[in-house]
């Protein structure tokens, strides 16, 4: 029978197909990781690697099996996690992937909450692209990732926990000539220009943009919302943001908040996890937090 510590080495012949390499990341001479996947070979009786001037190259069959050996040591990586998680919610770890500007702003929200509840919880916070978030859960080097849950709810290989939808709005300065307008159209707000958190094919999706909206696309794209605020302070360009996101701005009367809403003119948010896996009480934690401030700010 094949052992787990014999799978570990296969895949990081495979891996790094360098057996000198694989042999220093596994922590054992390279005789040693020779022997080990050899006695795989003989157990499976099909050769798994074949050596050539770009090192050991998978077979076919082992090109196969590959993925059914990652999906065993993720199953097992997954019972460890969960155990060592259990054992105490306070000293818990938890290690999230961001996505996108808009819920970067919201874990600036949510993470001193947590910090102050679970003092002791190891909070590990990345924040990557859509395909890297993706490697990143597959490989287990994450928890979760935080993220608007268009990217990934069609992928079988993941579960998505919907935390609820937040409003998008658009913000202008003081005295910005939109804000004397009784009423506005998307005309009236395109012909000026737009700027927005992340690329517009991310929010397509999301809410109805008419031919026109197309017609005119964002001048500044940009995740900073310090950056954003201050062209919109000192220009006459729209920026779109979550409707929490200026709200001191609003109230000291420095950014003004369009009279402008339009049918499913928001973003929702999300939690993406492995297919299966349970959260763990500090993962818990986070998600529960997260909803009721998303909640709160739902209005």
């Amino acid at each position: 029978m094949i052992s787990n510590r014999q799978i570990q080495h296969v895949l990081a012949v495979a891996k790094s197909r360098n057996l000198t390499r694989a042999a220093e990341e596994q922590n054992i001479s390279q005789s040693a990781l020779t022997r080990s996947v050899s006695t795989v070979e003989e157990q499976v009786g099909a050769k798994l690697f074949d050596r050539s001037k770009q090192g050991m190259v998978p077979t076919q069959i082992c090109e196969l099996i590959l993925p059914k050996l990652s999906f065993a040591m993720g199953n097992l990586k997954d019972i460890e996690h969960e155990v060592q998680s259990y054992k105490n919610i306070e000293r818990g770890e938890l290690n999230i992937a961001i996505g996108g500007a808009i819920f970067n702003s919201l874990l600036s929200a949510v993470l001193p909450i947590i910090s102050k509840t679970y003092p002791e919880i190891f909070i590990q916070a990345v924040s990557s692209s859509v395909d890297s978030n993706i490697k990143l859960l597959l490989s287990r080097e994450i928890d979760l990732i935080a993220s608007s849950v268009n990217s990934y709810e069609a992928d079988e290989r993941f579960d998505t926990l919907e935390l609820g939808t937040i409003p998008l709005r658009i913000f202008v300065r003081r005295n910005h000539p939109l804000c004397e307008k009784e009423t506005l159209s998307l005309a009236d707000i395109v012909s000026f220009p737009i700027m927005v958190p992340q690329k517009l094919s991310a929010f397509q999706s999301q809410f109805t943009l008419s031919q026109l909206a197309k017609k005119h696309p964002p001048r500044v794209v940009c995740q900073d919302y310090n950056v954003l605020k201050k062209v919109s302070l000192e220009t006459d360009n729209c920026t779109i943001a979550p409707v929490f996101q200026f709200q001191e701005e609003t109230e000291t009367g420095d950014l003004c908040r369009l009279d402008f809403e339009m049918q499913g003119f928001s973003i929702r948010l999300g939690i993406i996890s492995i297919a299966g896996r349970s959260f763990s009480p500090s993962a818990s934690a986070f998600i529960e937090t997260c909803r009721e401030y998303v909640a709160s700010t739902n209005i």
